[in-house]
């Protein structure tokens, strides 16, 4: 399927016309604030996007994650032994902000990113690309997006085969941005169904015209990606098998997965 270009963020909108350029599906990983400290985390980021990730999905940390399965649930933890708050966070996109022009898109709940307000000063700062929180309501997705669209910031939606025909039609009523969870649950499940998945993005197209689709939950391997690409997602998220490399400070190993999984989103021409 030819889309046109579904992005309000300008970075969003270049990086999706390169990979269209390229015939290439977007790499996407989930590496969380400040793991293993805020330091060490900025230099793993500067890594992996010369490793080939294309966008970050950046975890806010959150004392209650609830989505994550066990190995982002520890990276969470990690964070918060040693950063509290939220005035860090600030100064830490900040920093991000200055070391990257590709896309960042903050990932997190609802009770740190929407309820204290960050979600906004982050736009406001010109810090963040996108938004993706998972465990807000429809209702409150589109009041966020009411405020941080104007700004140049993309928000996502989010489905999964779990969901009825009529609730999915009405997530994807306007979207232009979706995030198709590959199954109900937590994060970091080994056995994805691709056959449910290849049907997930059946009923996506009964739903959306031209919103851009990436899929995350259990993508975890260089061959899992390629079948997600085969699918027909425009993006692939990484995250539990990220988070693990940095637990366990195996960097030149990540930065080798990065670049096998990268080599992966290439379709065939």
């Amino acid at each position: 399927m030819k889309l046109t270009n579904p992005f309000i963020n300008q970075r969003n909108k270049q990086i999706w016309q390169q990979s269209q350029q390229k015939q290439e599906t977007l790499l996407i990983g989930f590496l969380l604030a400040g793991d293993p400290s805020p330091k060490e985390s900025l230099q793993t980021i500067k890594q992996a996007f010369i490793a080939g990730m294309d966008i970050l999905e950046l975890g806010i940390p959150s004392e209650k994650p609830k989505l994550d399965g066990e190995v982002i649930q520890r990276g969470h933890a990690r964070v918060l032994k040693t950063q509290t708050g939220t005035d860090w966070l600030v100064d830490y996109c900040t920093r991000l902000r200055a070391q990257t022009e590709q896309p960042i898109w903050a990932m997190g709940y609802r009770t740190e990113l929407y309820q204290t307000d960050l979600y906004r000063l982050l736009a406001e700062k010109k810090l963040i690309d996108a938004l993706l929180i998972p465990d807000c309501s429809l209702a409150e997705q589109k009041q966020i997006a009411e405020v941080v669209q104007p700004l140049g910031v993309d928000v996502a939606r989010f489905v999964h085969n779990s969901m009825t025909d009529a609730e999915m039609r009405t997530i994807c009523q306007d979207a232009n941005f979706i995030y198709a969870q590959s199954y109900p649950g937590k994060t970091g499940q080994a056995d994805i169904d691709f056959e449910q998945l290849a049907a997930l993005y059946g009923r996506l197209d009964k739903h959306t015209t031209n919103a851009f689709r990436m899929v995350g939950f259990g993508i975890g391997s260089p061959e899992k990606v390629k079948k997600a690409v085969e699918i027909g997602f425009q993006g692939v998220v990484v995250g539990s098998a990220f988070v693990a490399q940095v637990e366990q400070k195996a960097y030149q190993s990540f930065f080798r997965l990065i670049a096998e999984m990268k080599k992966a989103t290439r379709r065939k021409k």
